[in-house]
């Protein structure tokens, strides 16, 4: 009676609730919005407003690109000064305005360089103005072009060939490009060709003229005649 009463009921199995509600299927993650900013991260552009400064070719070693450790430096009064360390020279002015330069070529005996203590901006000029003049063309270099209709008067055709007789007689190449008018008075194939020898004569006139390359285009239509002076002796 007591197994009945005590022990059976805690060795029966209370049956398994299964809740057969699905439980909702996951929801996709969702990126949160990113606040706007007003800095410009991850730009590699320049800011408006700072100044960019174009590169400079330099023909002079500057500061660390001066292989050697023991320089001669020359005042601002042009003295020569006792041998230094390169280490110890650019610790005695402010590298943010002023450059260490070498301005002699090692010696092959393995003396010092010369150096000088110049300002940057100074610096910048000077390698400008001297690749400026490098790029600079002489006058013989330049090219002039003139323009000419065909049904050109004789006024206007007498102005033009002295103005091409002045580039020619400075050593310059000439360029004639000749082409009729969308409106006015057409010339005629026969006053074409003589416009065209008119203004090769012209040319002939001033010592030492040739037509370095083959008339371009056609009479009549369009058609480039090529000049060039002779080139001054320097």
């Amino acid at each position: 009676a007591l197994y009945r009463v005590f022990v059976r009921p805690e060795l029966s199995v209370s049956p398994i609730r299964i809740n057969t509600k699905l439980s909702p299927p996951p929801q996709p993650c969702q990126r949160q919005p990113i606040p706007h900013s007003h800095g410009r991260a991850f730009s590699h552009t320049p800011r408006l407003g700072f100044k960019v400064r174009a590169p400079v070719n330099r023909t002079q070693l500057y500061d660390e690109e001066i292989a050697s450790q023991i320089v001669l430096v020359v005042d601002e009064a042009g003295k020569l000064q006792p041998p230094q360390t390169r280490f110890d020279v650019l610790r005695s002015f402010d590298r943010k305005t002023h450059h260490l330069v070498q301005v002699s070529p090692l010696s092959p005996s393995g003396d010092p360089p010369t150096c000088k203590i110049l300002a940057k901006q100074s610096l910048r000029e000077a390698e400008r103005a001297k690749q400026k003049a490098l790029t600079k063309k002489t006058p013989e270099q330049t090219t002039k072009q003139l323009e000419l209709n065909w049904a050109i008067d004789s006024n206007d055709l007498g102005h033009r060939m002295k103005r091409m007789k002045e580039f020619l007689e400075q050593g310059k190449r000439v360029e004639v490009v000749l082409a009729g008018k969308r409106q006015g008075r057409k010339a005629s194939l026969t006053e074409a060709q003589e416009i065209v020898r008119a203004i090769r004569e012209r040319a002939e006139e001033v010592e030492g003229v040739k037509e370095w390359r083959k008339m371009d285009g056609q009479v009549g239509a369009m058609a480039t005649l090529f000049f060039e002076g002779k080139r001054k002796s320097t």
